[in-house]
């Protein structure tokens, strides 16, 4: 091979070389704008307690809710949605005592029925624990078909003795239809149950291929039926 022909290859080779670097180059460039088009279109949806208690009990105001008085029998809030923790079983409750064991009961998240709503709270009644939370997105975008998966978990004891494990129940979820930027939604959650329990929040969806994720946010602890402060 002449000197022409090594010096024609080097070139032809520096020339690929350059080709490449410029395709990489754009490759970042196009893989960062695209990032920060997710960042910027991103939801993010952060969970915050603002009152926990029995109405009627535990009257207090609610921080950031427009100086909302509580009163005996009255919702905190208007909250756009409802839920009660309550226990199923598929062991007729007529054999409960004589089953011996737990392990047939779950705890369940669900949407309050109207029998969840007359059921009142108040001094020398059958006092429930009741959490407000606050959903929020506080991203830049809005989100629909917004589900946020949650594991409820509670104290069941073991044969009906002294000692007691926690168990989780997960795949349950809190769904809206829309969460607008920076706008409040109030969640509120009951325990009716005789155990107390826990709700955590461990991911969230939206639709549409939607951008979204969920802020870091402690378990939601409530206390069981029948408590007192």
């Amino acid at each position: 091979m002449t000197s022409a022909e090594i010096a024609a290859t080097l070139i032809a080779a520096v020339g690929l070389l350059a080709a490449g670097g410029s395709a990489a180059i754009a490759f970042v460039a196009l893989w960062r704008t695209g990032e920060a088009e997710k960042r910027e279109r991103e939801a993010i949806v952060a969970v915050r307690k603002v009152w926990c208690g029995t109405p009627g009990i535990d009257d207090s105001m609610i921080p950031g809710v427009a100086m909302y008085w509580l009163t005996p029998n009255r919702q905190p809030a208007t909250p756009e949605q409802q839920f009660v923790i309550v226990m199923e079983s598929d062991v007729d409750e007529r054999t409960a005592l004589a089953r011996g064991t737990d392990d047939d009961i779950r705890l369940i998240l669900r949407a309050a029925s109207p029998a969840n709503l007359t059921d009142k709270d108040g001094p020398g009644g059958r006092n429930t624990h009741h959490v407000m939370l606050e959903i929020r997105n506080v991203g830049r975008w809005a989100a629909t078909g917004v589900k946020i998966d949650c594991t409820v978990s509670g104290m069941f004891s073991d044969r009906f003795e002294a000692n007691s494990r926690e168990r989780s129940f997960p795949d349950q979820a809190i769904s809206f239809d829309a969460l607008a930027p920076n706008e409040p939604h109030y969640v509120e959650i009951r325990n009716m149950t005789g155990t107390p329990s826990a709700v955590e929040f461990v991911a969230v969806s939206a639709g549409k291929d939607q951008p979204i994720r969920l802020a870091p946010s402690a378990p939601v602890e409530l206390q069981s039926r029948g408590y007192r402060s």
